[in-house]
């Protein structure tokens, strides 16, 4: 019993630590500009906070066979993409204008 309760408390410890380094490294990143979702390039799109490959991609083939967006949460159409990553998102994106996201150090 003791063995388990050990191991329990052990992987408790583990996930709090896992979980602080990965949040305090997301907060570190700030980011400035904005970025036109209906105009940006795929290497443009991957500078979005948490952005992954088949997303940035999802978004182009989207774009190609459905024309440009017309509000941002017309991103729930596009796969892979939930509510909350696009309220995450909504700060740095834009339907129209240039594309000016950086990354702040």
């Amino acid at each position: 019993m003791k063995k388990i309760t050990f191991t329990t408390i052990a992987l408790l410890f583990l996930s709090l630590f896992v979980w602080s380094a990965i949040s305090g490294e997301q907060e570190q990143k700030q980011f400035a500009g904005y970025l036109n979702i209906n105009t940006a390039a795929y290497e443009q799109l991957l500078e979005l906070p948490d952005m992954s490959d088949s997303l940035a991609r999802n978004i182009i083939l989207y774009r190609e066979a459905n024309g440009p967006f017309s509000s941002v949460d017309d991103l729930i159409k596009v796969k892979g993409f939930w509510y909350t990553y696009i309220d995450q998102l909504r700060p740095y994106i834009r339907l129209e204008g240039e594309n000016t996201l950086r990354l702040v150090e």
